[in-house]
Parts: structure tokens; sequence; C-alpha cells
């Protein structure tokens, strides 16, 4: 199995399902990326969220379970072409995170353009395909065939992935104290209320008693407690709530979801907003717990 470079201005192709965009570069109907972990996966997933929205990508992705025709198993990532310019931040930051790039539209993918062909490759001498293989893609000097085990949907994988400690997260800056939003314990709402009407914090509250989404949450518990959002926090009050037993702070990331204050999703959680269903709000805390409150 060969590649050939795409020239300029070409319109006829081996590869089946893939055409010129107006840039000239050629494209199918989607971009295909491998990976060897899933870690792979969601690394790819966590930078091109930091630079780009996923809501864009979600209606047509697909994460799936494949096994190679040399027995490997791979994580393999479809994404709509909706360009070729997100097709190029797909390609870049697959590479950085040690994927494989290729394009097309059915069961035959060719490797995506890089800084050799820019204008993208063609597969030429196309053989049949094994009767038990679901898609191939086409490399240089290679054809992998690939066979389809399981799918992951994207809402599993978000909610099933732990948030992260970051360092000097809970020094927060005066905008990011802006908005957050208080889990109070319901032996310590009352006073919490009234330390913040003598402070002049403007705060709304209501008593919630929470679903859960968490993937590692299988029974029921009671987890009743006031959730106040607050607006412009003081930096020493912010400091107090963090050190004390029964108080949780949160910041909200995007209208449907709020992260504990010194923690990060791997995923840009704004960037993905189409996954939270409507009503809802979900409320990432540490140790793999998601609650599900009625909001926004």
């Amino acid at each position: 199995m060969a590649l050939e470079h795409v020239a300029q201005g070409q319109t006829r192709f081996f590869t089946p399902g893939v055409a010129p965009d107006p840039r000239g570069i050629l494209l199918g109907r989607f971009c295909l990326m491998t990976f060897p972990t899933l870690e792979g996966a969601v690394s790819w997933f966590r930078l091109y969220s930091s630079e780009a929205a996923l809501d864009e990508l979600l209606p047509n992705l697909t994460i799936t379970k494949c096994r190679t025709a040399l027995g490997s198993r791979e994580i393999v990532v479809q994404i709509p072409a909706v360009s070729s310019y997100a097709a190029d931040r797909a390609a870049r930051l697959c590479r950085l995170v040690g994927g494989a790039t290729y394009t097309g539209t059915a069961k035959h993918f060719v490797k995506y353009r890089d800084d050799r062909s820019p204008y993208g490759y063609d597969a030429v001498d196309i053989g049949a395909m094994a009767a038990t293989t679901d898609f191939m893609v086409h490399g240089d000097e290679f054809a992998q065939g690939y066979v389809r085990e399981g799918e992951l949907p994207f809402g599993r994988l978000l909610f099933r992935l732990s948030i992260r400690k970051l360092p000097g997260g809970e020094q927060l800056e005066v905008e990011d104290r802006g908005e957050l939003y208080l889990a109070v314990a319901r032996g310590l709402s009352d006073g919490i209320i009234r330390y913040l009407w003598r402070n002049r914090v403007d705060a709304q509250a209501g008593l919630f008693t929470p679903s859960s989404s968490s993937a590692f949450d299988d029974h029921v518990r009671d987890r009743g407690y006031m959730w106040i959002r607050v607006r412009a926090l003081p930096e020493r009050i912010l400091a107090l709530f963090l050190g004390t037993p029964g108080i949780d702070v949160f910041r909200p990331v995007g209208a449907s979801a709020a992260v504990a204050v010194g923690y990060q999703h791997p995923i840009d959680l704004a960037s993905c907003s189409s996954v939270f269903p409507a009503e809802t709000f979900h409320v990432f805390w540490p140790n793999d717990r998601v609650d599900v409150l009625p909001g926004p």
C-alpha cells in the first residue's frame, strides 16, 4: 500500500468518499484518530477543549474500542470534519499526544495532511477488505484493518473522569471570586446565612437533596445541604470557608456545572455543555462524586 501526495487543484482520487474542500485540502465526512490507550484520547479531549468548543463535534462524535488485525487494541475517536481548520487543530493536538489522524467517510480512511503533503494524501491500489473488518486506515506504507468491539459514550467518559487538584488553585483573583457556590451542611446553614448577611455578601440560598450521576456512586446517600450562590466573596471569607469542615466551595464552569475550588476537570466542561441534560446543574466534588441539582 502506498500513498500519493494530493496536488493543488486535483479532483480525481482513488480513496472513496473524499474530496477537496474550498482550500483544496482533501477531506472526507469524518476525521478518525487512533490512540494506543484511553489516556491518549482523554489527553486529546483535554487539549482540544482548551482551544475550541467540543459541542460542535459532539452530535457526530464516537469513541470506539477497536481490535486490529494483529490483535492489539486501540481507542478510535471519530469526529465530523466540519472544516479543514477544525481538522488541522484536531490533527495537530493528536500528534502531540501520540495519536494518528485520518480522514474518510465510511470504510476507508487515509492519512490526513501534514507538512510533507499540505493538500493531503490519496491511497492508491485499495484492495478488498476482509469480511470481518469494519474499516481500514491507510498510512505511510501500510494499511491497517480494525474491528469494533464496543463504544464508549462521551458523556459516560466525562463523568468517569476524576477532577484533579491544582497547586495553588485555592488562591482566587478578584474576578474569579465574582460568583461562587457554597455547599453547607444543614447544621451550619443558619449560622452561615447570618454570617453572610452581617458581612453584606450578596447571596441566594436553597435547600437541596441531590441525585447523583457519578459512575462510582452505587447507593443512595442522604446528601441534603444548603446550596448558596455568593457574589464578590472577599478573600478572607473564602479562606475561612475553605478551612471550615462542613463547607465546600465551588466555581462555576459554564452554565451547567461547577467544580470544587482548587480542582479542575481534565476536560473543559464549558466546551461540552450540551452533554448536561436541560434544567440540571452538575456539581463535581473530589473523590469522584457528582451531584445533580435542578437548574440552572
